[in-house]
């Protein structure tokens, strides 16, 4: 429970605050490793083709809301693996099915040994790094500010086609908060108002690919934070002093 709301505080809780946990999706997740990168690509077919109605009971039904290929855009460790989000329907005490999303990772077995076998080093990194926050920063929050280094090691660096699209954004408003203001944003935006905001710098049909990067937590639903972390950043530094 710890860790999961230090997550959520980390990566969601300068855009959500309070809700923030609604977007995490690891809460109940599922490692699978194949032999090779045939393999993998069979299983993968079995779960995507076994969702839905085609489940061999009702209890076991799901839905797969997202596929994520790591092996396309590896993370800045070189993991790579193909990550799946699923729907699943638990039954609560009253009866009542309540969708919960599980995360499924897809991994080859070379790739996923040389995990285990960097995992001492990132621990030994995560080590260190504690200690100088904690002789460079003693009041502050030691374990987010860890928690930040392992969750930027462990993303895909961001894609060239949003890169170009935060500076076309930039250079048509001015600044990407003056984007967000100018069309009448107020804290979180909905895919539709996104997809208006693409379509003010000429990139619609870019829009789905975008908000897929911009929003991991599926929380239908972005903050200028998301968007722009360096302005938000200076806004609220800016608002507290």
């Amino acid at each position: 429970k710890d860790v999961a709301e230090l997550k959520a505080l980390v990566r969601y809780g300068a855009g959500e605050a309070g809700r923030c946990c609604r977007h995490l999706l690891d809460l109940a997740r599922l490692a699978l490793v194949f032999p090779n990168c045939d393999m993998l690509h069979s299983g993968l077919e079995v779960i995507l083709n076994s969702q839905g109605g085609q489940a061999h009971s009702q209890s076991m039904a799901y839905e797969i809301v997202q596929v994520q290929n790591r092996f396309a855009s590896p993370t800045r460790l070189g993991e790579r693996f193909v990550e799946v989000l699923v729907v699943m329907p638990l039954e609560r005490d009253d009866g009542s099915i309540c969708p919960h999303v599980c995360e499924l990772k897809l991994e080859v077995q070379s790739f996923h040994h040389a995990r285990l076998q960097a995992l001492p080093f990132l621990q030994e990194f995560e080590r260190q790094l504690r200690n100088v926050l904690h002789r460079a920063l003693p009041s502050s929050n030691t374990d987010a500010l860890v928690y930040s280094a392992r969750v930027a090691l462990a993303q895909a660096p961001e894609s060239h086609g949003l890169r170009v699209f935060r500076q076309q954004l930039a250079q048509v408003f001015s600044s990407i908060t003056s984007a967000w203001r100018r069309m009448g944003h107020g804290r979180f935006v909905s895919f539709q108002q996104f997809r208006e905001l693409c379509q003010a710098v000429k990139c619609r049909e870019m829009a789905p690919v975008y908000w897929c990067e911009l929003n991991p937590g599926a929380g239908g639903c972005i903050s200028l934070f998301d968007l722009d972390p360096e302005a938000s950043s200076l806004l609220a530094r800016a608002r507290f002093q």
